[in-house]
């Protein structure tokens, strides 16, 4: 059994309408050891904006988190588990509503609502795995051309995907090359409308997209592992350089928030942030709060570690 002293805990991603109806997801895994997909444990959290909650814990990888505006919880496995669940706000009790067997890899899932839920996965250099949940039922979509690694749309008929250095367009049917080829490996794609698109990559390049194809738009210093607008802004994730936001008139990449480590950027009614040892939040993306620093390791204090095979 590792030592409590020799772990790691991080909180990777955030899903939620607001902070007060928000979902999280963390990792406790072996200090020693670089990370392994089948040496973590996933815990998932209820936030608040005055309370942190745990609600339910996993021994193996849950690699999607995603939050319907209903507040069904959908989350993926790395090998391949759909499960669908809620919880019970006043007890605080998380509540399995189903679960299956995608019958292949998964990376992670996102919605436009509990009638439109994709799940995709796959492998390197194969075509992507898509699995679509109607509200009754999961499905098989038609493969996507490569791999994909982030979803995101504004309709059933406007979604994007990206692959590891391409982007494909989902139209409800089937889908659709958009002509960009990154030279670094993508990382994450925001959809406002449907000729206002943007696609991050980990070399540190910002692309603007319509229907018509995407131009490069700004560039960082380091990886961009996120991007949301929320108030009129473009936010993205920059890791440990913390919150950027883009400056619209010179097109450049400001540094926002140093010290908030973003892994993941949600923003709907609200701007949500998972920075590895708390949730940040802003209604206004002015004025930002935060929630459970410090938290997950008290939780976590009488559990013993129990990542891996059982």
């Amino acid at each position: 059994m590792a030592d409590d002293n020799e772990l790691t805990y991080k909180i990777v991603h955030t899903s939620g309408l607001t902070i007060d109806d928000n979902v999280s997801l963390g990792y406790r895994y072996r200090d020693e050891e670089a990370f392994r997909s089948d040496e973590v444990e996933s815990w998932l959290f209820y936030t608040r904006a005055d309370s942190f909650s745990s609600v339910c814990s996993w021994p193996t990888f849950i690699n999607g988190l995603w939050q319907s505006p209903a507040g069904r919880i959908y989350v993926t496995s790395a090998d391949g588990e759909l499960v669908i669940g809620e919880i019970d706000r006043d007890k605080r009790v998380y509540k399995l509503i189903s679960q299956e067997d995608a019958g292949c890899a998964l990376t992670s899932i996102w919605g436009l609502d509990d009638q439109h839920v994709y799940a995709f996965g796959g492998a390197p250099d194969r075509p992507g795995k898509i699995r679509f949940f109607d509200g009754k039922t999961w499905t098989k979509l038609p493969d996507a051309p490569a791999w994909l690694l982030h979803m995101h749309g504004c309709a059933p008929d406007c979604i994007y995907g990206v692959g590891q250095k391409t982007v494909f367009r989902w139209d409800g049917h089937a889908w659709h090359q958009t002509g960009l080829r990154a030279a670094s490996s993508l990382a994450s794609v925001w959809v406002q409308e449907p000729d206002e698109i943007y696609v991050t990559d980990q070399g540190g390049v910002l692309f603007d997209g319509s229907s018509s194809g995407f131009v490069e738009r700004a560039r960082w210093n380091g990886p961009l592992d996120g991007v949301a607008k929320f108030a009129g802004e473009l936010w993205l994730g920059g890791e440990q350089a913390g919150l950027l936001k883009l400056d619209g008139k010179t097109n450049k990449i400001e540094v926002i928030k140093p010290k908030v480590l973003t892994r993941a950027i949600e923003a709907r009614k609200e701007l949500l942030i998972a920075a590895e040892d708390r949730v940040v939040y802003s209604a206004d993306g002015e004025s930002f709060r935060s929630v459970g620093s410090g938290a997950f390791p008290k939780f976590c204090a009488k559990r013993p570690f129990r990542a891996g095979p059982a």
